[in-house]
């Protein structure tokens, strides 16, 4: 076992124009001048580990900056992570991309944790007013209206970790906030949630969720957040049931709407109703979708009786235009006919060969009396 090395001040050499450090070699030679039992391994790393933990405090705290190159290898020769409980390390946050925007600077990694346990939270909530208090920042209620432009998480970012960043840029205070779990508010307006997920969200109702640390410097908005761990799977179960069931009534939506539009195709093809005055045409057309009605829950059936009306008459106008605007081939092809000869002074007969005749000419849409009428004064004999 190696003794315990006594602490040491590193002596550290800033300079703002140069941007150079002179500190870990200094440490070095001094270590090698220790005696041999206690320059084992262990010990320089461990006074390593403190050395660029006083070289990046003291360089975050006064906006200085060192050469990137020492810090890289200072972190490849002590690449055991520092303990968080200790307080004796600052954290390694590039304090020059600090007005990083939300989404641009969270991980990605999906497996990376993004919560902390009940425990943890709790522990945190307690000790945010004395470690807010250690860094001379005032911990004061208020309510942050300008837009979050940075945003932290727990456990990528601790709470040390957002005190030290709002020492840093100079905030005149923080705003510590904390969320209580509300059932009604999570759940919402849902409908059929399964019995098993709410009483699983019940059984926290009131419960601590989460806790937020907002602050504003050099005009940049800050928050941090953090979450207990059951609050993330409660909130993925739901998110994953809503989506089932937002896909299920999309599917129901679609095989309804498709069963609609069949049986108003079928009304638009039946020989029956295209055989109906169009006056008299709404009805026929009910009766025909009621008769094909699976159930009194059939909503396809429902969408059709609303629709289907006015589908049948498009059809009608479509096809009775398309006879008005060839109505002079429509005029010469019916005198062409021999029984319209025979029947030509005979005003009733005429007429109901002509109703025929466009019928035929139509795919059996019958037309109105007046078309009827209409036509029959325009293709009268001129001799």
């Amino acid at each position: 076992m190696c003794a315990a090395a006594a602490p040491l001040e590193w002596p550290c050499n800033f300079t703002r124009g140069q941007r150079t450090c002179t500190g870990e070699q200094r440490a070095v030679d001094l270590l090698r001048r220790l005696d041999p039992f206690t320059t084992c391994k262990a010990a320089i790393e461990s006074a390593l580990l403190r050395l660029r933990a006083f070289i990046k405090r003291f360089a975050c705290s006064r906006g200085l900056e060192t050469r990137q190159g020492e810090f890289a290898r200072l972190h490849r020769e002590n690449a055991a992570p520092p303990s968080e409980a200790s307080g004796d390390l600052l954290p390694v946050i590039n304090c020059a991309a600090a007005h990083t925007r939300y989404g641009e600077g969270m991980p990605d990694d999906d497996d990376a944790p993004s919560t902390v346990t009940p425990a943890e939270l709790r522990a945190m909530l307690e000790r945010a007013p004395l470690e807010a208090a250690g860094r001379n920042l005032r911990l004061l209620p208020a309510v942050v209206v300008k837009n979050t432009d940075v945003l932290f998480a727990a456990p990528e970012v601790t709470l040390d970790d957002a005190l030290d960043i709002a020492s840093h840029v100079g905030a005149a205070f923080v705003t510590l906030g904390e969320r209580t779990f509300d059932l009604a508010e999570f759940v919402g307006d849902a409908e059929g949630v399964p019995a098993s997920l709410r009483n699983n969200a019940a059984s926290h109702d009131g419960d601590l969720e989460g806790m937020d640390l907002q602050f504003i410097g050099a005009g940049v908005s800050y928050a941090w957040w953090a979450a207990v761990d059951w609050s993330q799977e409660l909130t993925a179960e739901l998110e994953e049931w809503q989506e089932d069931a937002d896909e299920k009534r999309d599917r129901e939506r679609r095989e309804r709407l498709a069963r609609a539009q069949q049986l108003i195709q079928a009304a638009i093809e039946d020989a029956g109703v295209r055989a109906a005055k169009p006056m008299s045409r709404k009805p026929v057309v009910e009766a025909f979708i009621r008769s094909r009605m699976e159930s009194k829950n059939d909503v396809g059936a429902e969408y059709a009786l609303r629709w289907a009306p006015q589908r049948v008459a498009e059809e009608w106008r479509s096809a009775y235009a398309l006879l008005d605007n060839s109505a002079k081939m429509f005029i010469s092809d019916l005198h062409e006919l021999p029984e319209w000869q025979r029947a030509r002074r005979n005003t009733s007969v005429r007429r109901d060969l002509l109703l025929r005749y466009a019928i035929s000419r139509t795919g059996g849409w019958a037309p109105t009396d007046r078309w009827l009428k209409d036509m029959d004064a325009k293709s009268l004999p001129t001799t």
